[in-house]
């Protein structure tokens, strides 16, 4: 999930935003995976909360201003 989260914001930065968005779907999917098998444990849902984080930041600079919130709002949530 780590090389995909780098991958999608490499991605946004070369303005493939579409192609961003779609591996960042795939990465969120993957750390929520891995927080519903650890029951919920700390570590993954700190990773989550990183992921949300990034991914806020690549829709932000695609101009996706409310789901960048969305994703913000919900890593802000775990922290």
């Amino acid at each position: 999930a780590i090389t995909g989260e780098v991958y999608a914001q490499v991605l946004a930065d070369l303005g493939r935003f579409a192609e961003s968005y779609r591996l960042s779907d795939e990465v969120i999917a993957a750390h929520r995976s891995l927080v519903e098998r650890s029951q919920g444990s700390q570590g993954a849902r700190r990773s989550l909360a990183a992921a949300l984080a990034t991914t806020g930041g690549n829709y932000h600079n695609g101009r996706q201003y409310a789901r960048a919130c969305e994703f913000w709002r919900e890593a802000h949530d775990i922290y």
